[in-house]
């Protein structure tokens, strides 16, 4: 079969209304391990846009949004960017159908592409949402680990995909491969076939293997052939005839894979068989596998006119075991589908990564994302990844965001070779446990084993102590000479110990969780400061109960009750700068301002970067305002801040907490 990309198309954005507040603090902030009393908030006119020069502030008209990809900040690839992991030294290759324009995208420094293609091609001739895919891939390993050496190989065939596999492991020397590409229908999904075999020989030779999970969970059917009624015809239990399955054809080009596990030595032979409305053949595939001794897989193709078809599959000896059967349906709608084992290969190897899409607004595993187990029994996916995400290759073909697998794998390609940086000696293995350990745990009832594996990719704080020289180096350690002096994070917080210096009920697997009141908010500082003129301070964030218009954001410099600085982010699109000075309260962004670029219901990275007098604050890397304030001085304590809705409470999550000297 030809190889497939594992990219699905769809719109994504949404708008908002964003109701009018300022936000009245008549509280102070903690300085221990008890919360602040609750604030009111209270609707106000909106503010005049301020500069006051008596309290030395201005504010800057926020930035339009990027186009780099939101699973850059979502998985925290951004603070270890921050903290000088780039992938400096790191090889990464990168396996796809071509990489047309990809000098547009990655550019051509630290570059090497190949073409393993019957045309010899690396670049398409026509630039389309097809031919895009590759560099849309490389594009997003550019994005997390901007310095690393990218090695592109273009493959068309299974045969071409072997060579490219050994091409990057035993010439190129590469330490990480991801691609997107899958294989599905002509082969098993147990980590026998020759493309499987030739990502554990990578493995096995210390290459970190990242492939894309795959778009069929709701393509794909799976049973063990029955025939309860002796006619010769499986039987779709829970189908609206017993011994078929409807099919809706949209005019479309399809395709239907039938496989059964019979792949030892071919012995059983079922054929696939299609049916219009009026009873008639449309289509067949009746290899005879026992005479020919070929694979156990019928496959039929075309384009046939709309509307409502029937499948069948006959077993063509009655005395022939009943063996588990799949079918795989593309460019049309089956009745029944059943994600467990819609695998694509070569994600099914023992050494091969394989990743699940996470949506990056909702944090929930797309419908579409294919689950396991493997046919031996495996568990996969290991890990998920974001899609939906802003991509500015597929932007250049009218595509709004880059969904699917496709997108997922390279996040993951690209934290694994900031880690490989970081750690030069660390092996396949302790990559993957790293990257499970830290994982973060998606929304939604559908996750877990089989369906997003470890959980949703999150790098959490950059190590303070590793190296962020090329890889290929010994790791450096940093001398712990105290917060005013060393750079790199000073503080961090993964919530996963109560110890850390907030009310010790907050803390829920790894996250901590504040309970926010209607009209009121919560401030939660930790009992440190610091002293320093440059820092960065980050954190992220979501709303994951109660109303939609429940806030979260950062307390920076709280020198004292008096005086504090707040950036706070509302969960329906708006964001707001307060500055508390001699405890009087003003806003920076002249009340409320809406933004596109923060995730309604999803993950927020928010953050905060003070150079001296001067502060930035973005979400989820896009600019929202600066602002320079010069009344605080250099020692100064941080923390939190939750609010509720106007009219009902909210549930507000913290994740992977960090205070970063630069």
């Amino acid at each position: 079969m030809e190889q497939q990309s594992d990219h699905r198309r769809g719109p994504s954005g949404a708008g908002s209304i964003r109701w009018c507040l300022f936000i009245a603090l008549f509280s102070t902030a903690c300085s221990l391990n008890v919360p602040t009393p609750t604030a009111t908030l209270q609707a106000r006119p909106t503010l005049p846009s301020p500069t006051n020069a008596a309290t030395g502030i201005t504010t800057v008209v926020p930035s339009a949004r990027g186009a780099t990809s939101e699973g850059v900040h979502v998985t925290g690839a951004d603070s270890w960017q921050m903290a000088g992991f780039s992938g400096k030294g790191v090889k990464v290759g990168v396996i796809d159908g071509g990489f047309v324009r990809y000098p547009q995208f990655i550019g051509t420094t630290k570059v090497v592409a190949r073409s393993f293609r019957s045309d010899e091609l690396i670049e398409d001739r026509a630039t389309d949402s097809d031919t895009i895919h590759g560099t849309a891939c490389a594009e997003i390993v550019r994005e997390m680990a901007p310095d690393a050496e990218l090695y592109l190989a273009a493959t068309d065939t299974p045969g071409s995909f072997v060579a490219a596999m050994q091409w990057l492991v035993g010439t190129a020397g590469v330490s990480i491969i991801t691609t997107s590409l899958g294989f599905y229908g002509d082969y098993p999904t147990d980590g026998t076939s020759e493309l499987a075999q030739a990502v554990d020989k990578a493995k096995a030779a210390g290459v970190f293997f990242v492939k894309s999970a795959g778009n069929f969970a709701d393509k794909h059917y799976a049973a063990t052939f029955a025939d309860t009624d002796h006619d010769g015809f499986h039987d779709f239990a829970g189908g609206k005839t017993k011994d078929s399955m409807t099919v809706r054809m949209q005019g479309d080009p399809f395709e239907i894979y039938l496989n059964w596990d019979d792949w030892k030595q071919t012995h059983v032979n079922y054929d696939l068989l299609l049916y219009n409305s009026a009873g008639q053949e449309a289509a067949r595939g009746d290899i005879d596998q026992v005479r020919t001794g070929k694979r156990p897989v019928e496959h039929i193709t075309g384009t046939l006119p709309p509307g409502m078809y029937t499948l069948k599959v006959r077993k063509v000896n009655a005395q022939d075991p009943d063996l588990p059967m799949n079918l795989i349906i593309r460019g049309a709608q089956p009745e029944q589908t059943t994600p467990d084992g819609s695998l694509t290969v070569p994600g099914d190897a023992r050494g091969a990564i394989a990743i699940a899409a996470i949506n990056v607004r909702t944090d929930t595993v797309e419908p579409f994302s294919s689950h396991g187990p493997t046919l031996d029994g495996r568990a996969k996916p290991d890990l998920g990844a974001p899609d939906r995400v802003t991509s500015g290759a597929y932007a250049t073909v009218g595509v709004t965001s880059f969904l699917g697998t496709s997108a997922a794998a390279p996040h993951v390609g690209g934290a694994a070779a900031l880690y490989k940086q970081a750690y030069p000696d660390a092996t396949p293995d302790a990559i993957l446990a790293f990257l499970a350990s830290h994982a973060g745990t998606p929304q939604g009832k559908e996750r877990g084993e089989n369906v997003t594996g470890s959980g949703r990719l999150s790098l959490g704080a950059a190590p303070p102590n590793a190296s962020s020289d090329a890889a290929g180096k010994p790791a450096a350690t940093v001398a712990p000479t105290g917060p005013a002096s060393r750079s790199g994070p000073v503080f961090t917080d993964d919530f996963s110990s109560p110890k850390s210096g907030l009310p010790s009920k907050g803390y829920v697997e790894k996250s901590y969780h504040v309970n926010a009141d209607a009209s009121a908010l919560t401030v939660l500082t930790y009992p440190n400061d610091l002293s320093a003129s440059n820092v960065i301070y980050a954190v992220q964030a979501r709303k994951t109960a109660g109303a939609d218009d429940g806030m979260m954001g950062l307390v920076v410099r709280r020198t004292d009750d008096r005086n504090a600085l707040f950036f706070v982010i509302a969960n329906d699109d708006a964001f707001n700068v307060l500055a508390k000075i001699n405890a009087s309260m003003r806003s920076l962004t002249g009340g409320w301002q809406p933004s596109a670029a923060i995730m309604r219901g999803g993950l927020n990275t928010l953050r905060v970067e003070a150079t001296g007098t001067t502060y930035l604050f973005t979400v989820n890397g896009t600019v929202m305002t600066r602002a320079t304030v010069a009344d605080f001085g250099d020692r100064s304590g941080y923390g939190l801040l939750a609010g509720g809705g106007q009219r009902a409470s909210s549930e507000i999550t913290f994740t992977n907490y960090a205070v970063t000297v630069p």
